[in-house]
């Protein structure tokens, strides 16, 4: 089958610091990328999260994604938007965001690293 996105999705897996930001500032919850791509990422991540980011009344919803790929040097800090969140169980959700700011060209970073990694459909776990 064809890939039909602009960016395709690579499966990696590592820790994500999720920055909620809203009125009382930051605050910081721990998550684990499930996919990535130039442009989005998805996220796993439990019902905390989901709960501070549904109490928050800003829209649309914000964070600051901190994150540096397994096996790479590269670290991200990235601005970006809530799309959309799924719940799989009682405290387990994924989150896709979408990117909004990079900070010093790390979009070019983050499009150079990607390219080490093919969308072959087997996963890159770091816990392992």
């Amino acid at each position: 089958m064809k890939e039909r996105r602009a960016f395709p999705r690579y499966p990696i897996t590592f820790p994500v610091d999720f920055g909620l930001i809203g009125k009382e500032g930051r605050v910081v919850f721990n998550s684990e990328c499930v996919d990535i791509s130039r442009s989005s990422i998805q996220i796993s991540c439990d019902s905390n999260l989901v709960q501070a980011l549904l109490a928050n009344d800003e829209y649309p919803h914000t964070a600051k994604l901190d994150f540096s790929i397994t096996g790479d040097k590269s670290v991200f800090s990235i601005v970006s938007r809530v799309v959309t969140h799924r719940r799989l169980s009682q405290d387990h959700y994924y989150l896709v965001l979408v990117f909004n700011e990079f900070h010093a060209r790390s979009d070019e970073q983050l499009a150079n690293d990607l390219k080490d990694f093919e969308p072959t459909g087997f996963r890159i776990d770091s816990a392992k």
